[in-house]
């Protein structure tokens, strides 16, 4: 965790969120210096050393900031995601995510959450829409399927990419956890 707040502050804040290591009293200067480096930026003109694959492998860089002097490092990492009170802040055209909630780094967890959820119903998404192509396609070019048929089936299977993809408009995939459960019987 990298921040500008005092050793003090950033310990307590630290230890609240799991953070093992972090630096304190970090100017805008060794934050962007920081995320070259980890990100294997060459220094600032936009390309870098690093093959694209690295940050689906976890090697890249996620920045969270909430200060102006946060956004050259939001936009040198891998994702930046802002802090914000409104989507027109300056800090928020440099992130590729903004949070609105006012809950700053407590979101982050919800945000990941979020993200692996999107990327598994996107791959379920394009599993499913290859099987209905591959499924329409080979019996019409071998004569036994009517093109019409083959169609339907293409149109059917974008329904349901559609619906798959739906899913994501419902908080936690649908399944409560035990507390919320708990919380929501109480009440």
């Amino acid at each position: 965790m990298l921040t500008g707040d005092s050793v003090r502050v950033a310990c307590y804040v630290a230890a609240r969120l799991g953070i093992d290591e972090y630096v304190a009293e970090a100017t805008p200067e060794d934050k962007m210096a920081f995320v070259a480096l980890r990100s294997g930026d060459d220094g600032g003109d936009g390309t870098s050393n690093r093959p694209p694959s690295d940050a689906r492998a976890g090697g890249g860089v996620l920045m969270m900031g909430d200060g102006l002097n946060d956004a050259p490092a939001l936009a040198a990492a891998s994702v930046g995601i802002a802090v914000a009170d409104s989507p027109s802040d300056l800090v928020a055209s440099a992130a590729d995510a903004v949070v609105l909630s006012g809950r700053g780094a407590a979101a982050l967890p919800g945000l990941l959450a979020t993200a692996r959820r999107t990327r598994a119903i996107a791959a379920q998404n394009v599993a499913l829409a290859v099987a209905a192509v591959v499924s329409a396609a080979l019996p019409v070019a071998a004569g036994t399927l009517p093109l019409w048929a083959a169609v339907l089936l293409h149109e059917g299977s974008t329904v349901l990419v559609a619906l798959n993809s739906m899913r994501l408009l419902v908080p936690d995939g649908g399944r409560r956890s035990g507390a919320m459960a708990a919380e929501r019987s109480a009440a």
